[in-house]
């Protein structure tokens, strides 16, 4: 694995990471047994915790 050498390669970096980290995340959400509106509810309660601890 190499490493970017740059700022700008660092931060294409983090964006790609962040993009597979949200895929996964939804794909996780779209299996759960339960209906949409209670998914929702989840993702909005996740999203307030990270608002929360910046």
């Amino acid at each position: 694995m190499h490493y970017p050498k740059t700022e700008q390669g660092w931060l294409e970096l983090q964006k790609r990471i962040a993009s597979v980290h949200a895929e996964a995340v939804e794909q996780y959400l779209t299996k759960l047994p339960c209906p949409k509106e209670q998914k929702l509810a989840l993702l909005k309660s996740v999203h307030e915790d990270l608002k929360k601890s910046k």
